[in-house]
């Protein structure tokens, strides 16, 4: 049995051309996204350590800095209670974790999305996630990255070669 060259097809199909140019900002989508959901671990992790402190010891804590002894005196003026200041931090880095771990697996969803030529919205919505500084701890590399996914997604040719 022999193949001649003409007549061999791969077991794969070539890739279109807007395959080719959303391969690679869709994995710096990805990239971003990892990154923001290790953001958001941080921050829950935080939120659980803070949890786990008592009251005092968080207030001992931010009395070491300088900046957050001042806000802290100004926050006891006001009457917050060292109790009240500890369910404050903690349901900020439970809702700041929880918030970019959403933000991030969106982001990922439509870089893997948008690589594979699916779920056009999805891809954009990513992409435009991706660019938000505030829901994006790594804003950094999330506005380059966002802003070119979202300039491929926006061609004509790429949009028609969504399925």
């Amino acid at each position: 049995m022999s193949y001649d060259a003409e007549s061999y097809q791969p077991d794969q199909p070539e890739r279109s051309p807007a395959a080719d140019r959303t391969s690679l900002p869709g994995i710096f989508l990805l990239i971003v996204g990892i990154l923001n959901l290790l953001g958001g671990g941080w921050a829950l992790f935080t939120g659980f350590q803070a949890s786990a402190l008592p009251p005092e010891e968080l207030r001992k804590a931010m009395q070491q800095n300088p900046a957050q002894k001042q806000q802290l005196e100004e926050l006891e003026k006001q009457g917050y209670t060292p109790e009240k200041l500890k369910s404050i931090a903690v349901g900020f880095y439970y809702g700041v974790g929880a918030a970019a771990a959403v933000v991030a697996l969106i982001i990922i969803v439509g870089g893997i999305r948008m690589r594979s030529l699916q779920s056009y919205g999805l891809a954009v919505t990513g992409s435009i996630l991706a660019m938000i500084p505030c829901l994006s701890p790594c804003c950094i590399l999330g506005l380059p990255f966002g802003i070119w996914s979202l300039a491929v997604l926006m061609s004509q040719d790429v949009k028609s070669a969504f399925r």
